[in-house]
């Protein structure tokens, strides 16, 4: 259990890696921070977190927000996470954080392309889920989503956008390039060379 009040469960070697990364190294925190500190004039911080995997990144900011007296901003979480095994323990993990509760939305299905499907490769060791590029390989078909269509008429500004889509990163600023221009204040990316 954190200062915040926010409970880190890590239940797996991948879950002990990925805290690793944004717990001790703060992988997350100078961009979570700036954001922060960046909302001028008050108002609702909204965060957005593609490839949400078992939700460590939201939890981590929940903590800094929750911990950062001097703005006690309110805020909110969408998070999207493709591989349906990950959705439903992000869905179970989170719903037991009262600190949570109403400001998070959880949304199963992939990120990039602005419709269709792929089929994702899921591994018990989930930090390396993968989209596979080969129509005839095994996997599970999940469907995209459109992030304008999922929030509504009007997408709010996005203090903070964390990308981690397991090499549709590309897809997605190519499709989303006037959201991005539009709303997304600050972002951050994980890329894969070899994807």
């Amino acid at each position: 259990t954190l200062q915040s009040g926010i409970t880190v469960k890590i239940e797996s070697h991948a879950e002990w890696v990925i805290y690793n990364d944004i717990f001790v190294e703060g992988e997350y925190d100078l961009p979570i921070k700036y954001a922060l500190h960046s909302k001028s004039s008050g108002g609702t911080l909204n965060f957005l977190d593609l490839g949400a995997n078992v939700g460590f990144f939201t939890l981590r900011v929940a903590d800094l927000v929750l911990q950062d007296t001097l703005f006690n901003l309110p805020f909110n979480v969408t998070l999207v996470e493709g591989s349906l095994a990950v959705y439903k323990k992000l869905s179970w993990r989170l719903k037991d954080q009262p600190a949570l509760t109403k400001k998070i939305s959880i949304v199963h299905g992939l990120v990039g392309e602005r419709q269709g499907s792929a089929k994702i490769f899921e591994t018990d060791f989930h930090v390396m889920n993968a989209i596979l590029t080969d129509a005839k390989s095994k996997g599970t078909e999940v469907h995209y989503i459109d992030l304008v269509s999922l929030y509504g008429d009007e997408v709010p500004e996005i203090d903070l956008l964390k990308c981690d889509i397991e090499g549709s990163e590309l897809s997605f600023i190519e499709n989303y390039k006037d959201m991005l221009s539009k709303v997304v204040k600050s972002a951050v990316f994980e890329f894969h060379h070899d994807k």
